[in-house]
């Protein structure tokens, strides 16, 4: 009788000790399944967070290439004479 109870023993060791293991791999798997799911959603996230700005920058280029287009059609301004400008300021002043 004794040994039977042994080996009910060693039957309840195995199968805990399997019991842990699984649990143990079934964990890891589960780590990893989440692991690269959230990398991956970070890489989307990521990727739309880049077509957002890029939009963005094309936006603002054009819109620069549309000022720079408008002051290129403009004709030239006369330049300021600044000896003349501070000559009126004075005269003005002093009347």
């Amino acid at each position: 009788m004794i040994k039977s109870d042994s080996k009910l023993h060693l039957l309840v060791l195995i199968v805990s000790v399997m019991g842990f293991l699984s649990a143990i791999v079934g964990g890891y798997l589960y780590y990893s399944a989440l692991k690269k799911n959230a990398i991956a959603l970070a890489h989307e996230d990521a990727e739309e967070r880049v077509k957002e700005v890029g939009g963005y920058i094309e936006s603002n280029i054009s819109w620069s290439l549309k000022s720079v287009n408008t002051l290129a059609g403009l004709t030239g301004l006369k330049p300021l004479k600044v000896s003349c400008y501070i000559e009126h300021l004075l005269d003005f002043a002093g009347k």
